[in-house]
């Protein structure tokens, strides 16, 4: 390992969170940091927030990076199949209960956070497996 690389971590990380988070595992969460500098996560607040982690176990603050290499499980708004590409659910939407939420992409413009591709069908409130890719993604108006 390159000395410049020595203090780099892989798998779960702990941080600090900016809320509790208790009975959140599986959501998507974004990096941010309080007053003072200090590192942590937090649901996302809009569609298009970078969410490059999901919770683990927020009793420790442990959080899983989204890795092209490994598959994971996000908390699932609505229904849908394998190949389907995820995005963010609107965190605004029913009084912050899908914050941090994944759903297959609809036909609504706007420019959406997409952690990753559904590798399996699933339902509403399901843990699904994704293959993560995350990007922004675009919905174009429809004509």
């Amino acid at each position: 390992m390159l000395k410049t690389q020595s203090n780099t971590q892989r798998g779960p990380l702990n941080f600090a969170m900016a809320a509790d988070l208790t009975g959140l595992d599986g959501r998507l969460l974004k990096l941010t940091h309080n007053g003072d500098g200090l590192t942590q996560v937090a649901l996302p607040a809009a569609v298009n927030d970078i969410t490059l982690f999901v919770l683990d176990d927020a009793g420790v603050g442990k959080a899983i990076p989204l890795d092209p290499a490994q598959n994971t499980r996000v908390r699932a708004k609505g229904a849908g199949n394998a190949g389907d590409v995820l995005v963010l659910s609107d965190p605004a939407a029913a009084a912050g209960a899908h914050a941090g939420k994944a759903e297959a992409i609809g036909a609504t413009a706007g420019v959406y956070f997409s952690p990753g591709i559904a590798e399996e069908k699933f339902v509403d409130g399901q843990l699904v497996l994704i293959r993560p890719f995350p990007r922004l993604v675009t919905v174009e108006a429809q004509a």
